[in-house]
């Protein structure tokens, strides 16, 4: 293949990787997450306690978010 055969083809790919993301982003959306796994963490034990951070981590096993919220 010449560089660009491998250029075209690169950008029809990237244009399909993006087409698919927006539709996975759009399922993303309309799911309620029935099946939510959530994880509680911490960065504790810092030098200045004003630094220490508490969060829990959120993963749909179904549609396959993942998201943060502080706690």
């Amino acid at each position: 293949m010449t560089p660009l055969q491998i250029n075209r083809k690169r950008i029809y790919i990237e244009g399909k990787v993006s087409y698919w993301e927006q539709k996975i982003c759009e399922l993303q959306e309309i799911c309620q997450h029935p099946n939510v796994l959530k994880k509680h963490r911490g960065d504790t034990g810092n030098w200045d306690r004003g630094s220490d951070k508490y969060w829990i981590e959120f993963e749909c096993p179904d549609c396959g978010k993942f998201w943060t919220e502080d706690q």
